[in-house]
């Protein structure tokens, strides 16, 4: 998904080369260097002053990123995510749920993940289970500390047919 455009600043929307979307409920942080493409880039977060790595929302408690593969042709399962959530030290988000779009309502998928800075050390990558043939996900955040949500990296696996 690295090398798209837009989800820059006090914007809601990332587009991959390939058309897939992903779209926040918050915007931003209004500062040019906290991308919602820098969830895709493949930089490891090891300090919060490497701001140009990861994706911080603006001062937003709750909210989602959706991804979108509804235009990628050949794409039918979701596997499960890989996630870093740890981006800085202020703030942190918890993963409360990952939700798949069946077609006329979201469903649970896996939830309750609790990832904080006190149990999340940067880099780790947590596994989150999707198993579906879905083409829209969407991971849902809470915040704790100060600014936006925020996360450091997330790698999509699945299968196209």
């Amino acid at each position: 998904l690295s090398g798209g455009t837009g989800g820059g600043v006090s914007s809601f929307v990332y587009t991959a080369p390939n058309g897939t979307t992903v779209t926040s409920t918050e915007v931003t942080y209004p500062n040019a260097v906290y991308k919602i493409g820098n969830l895709f880039n493949n930089t490891l977060t090891t300090d919060q002053s490497a701001a140009d790595t990861y994706w911080l929302s603006n001062d937003a408690a709750t909210g989602s990123l959706t991804f979108d593969f509804t235009s990628v042709s050949g794409v039918n399962y979701i596997d499960y995510l890989l996630v870093r959530p740890r981006a800085r030290n202020d703030t942190f988000s918890n993963i409360t749920s990952v939700e798949i779009w069946n077609g006329t309502a979201w469903v649970q998928t896996d939830g309750n993940q609790s990832l904080t800075t006190t149990n999340t050390p940067y880099g780790a990558e947590i596994r989150l289970d999707v198993a579906s043939t879905t083409q829209k996900f969407r991971i849902i955040f809470s915040r704790t500390g100060l600014y936006g949500m925020s996360a450091d990296e997330i790698k999509v696996y699945g299968a196209n047919g």
